[in-house]
């Protein structure tokens, strides 16, 4: 893990606040985060997932799970993709994306798609049924692997998939609800 040493907080803090300002004059700063990966290429994705929700009526809480069920998931796919990985974003005019945000990108595709629910009533939601069931095939179409288009770490991936579903219910006091073990129901207990 790692130690915090109190004697260099002000060098640490000083380093930070230098490449702040050589790389951001203006102190106008993006967000880094995964849900400011999936608005990338000036598309906002979250908000046409958000406002399909609200056409189908999806209330505010479940919406609240949906989106935690989406970054765990997403988040824990990102593990670098390698130098000669992309995703092409057909739903965003063909942007080509690389890194965090193809990952991100890919991992909604995903979720929009249903990989990760085992309802077909409800395919935006992450549930431990279903990514049990995630295959390298799956991961590979999701994340449009061919011989031109290799990513790193694809078995790992799916291991760490197939682990979260072990934690979701293993801490079913947490994750579960009605038989339904998922990152968003953390929402609830919470």
């Amino acid at each position: 893990h790692f130690a915090i040493n109190p004697s260099r907080m002000d060098y640490a803090v000083g380093k930070v606040i230098n490449t702040m300002r050589t790389t951001y004059p203006d102190l106008d700063i993006p967000l880094h985060s995964r849900l400011r990966h999936f608005h990338t290429g000036s598309v906002d994705r979250m908000a046409e997932l958000c406002s399909r929700w609200n056409r189908f009526n999806v209330d505010a809480l479940e919406q609240t799970r949906r989106t935690v069920d989406l970054t765990v998931a997403s988040v824990l796919l990102d593990a670098g993709a390698g130098p000669d990985w992309k995703f092409v974003d057909h739903r965003g005019g063909g942007l080509a994306l690389r890194r965090s945000e193809g990952l991100a990108v890919a991992s909604l595709d995903m979720f929009r798609n249903g990989l990760f629910s085992s309802d077909p009533k409800e395919p935006n939601r992450v549930d431990s049924t279903a990514l049990r069931k995630v295959t390298t095939s799956d991961l590979k179409l999701g994340f449009q692997v061919r011989d031109d288009n290799p990513i790193v770490g694809l078995d790992g991936r799916l291991q760490i998939l197939h682990r979260l579903a072990k934690s979701l219910e293993t801490s079913s006091v947490i994750f579960g609800s009605q038989g339904v073990f998922r990152p968003g129901n953390l929402v609830d207990y919470v």
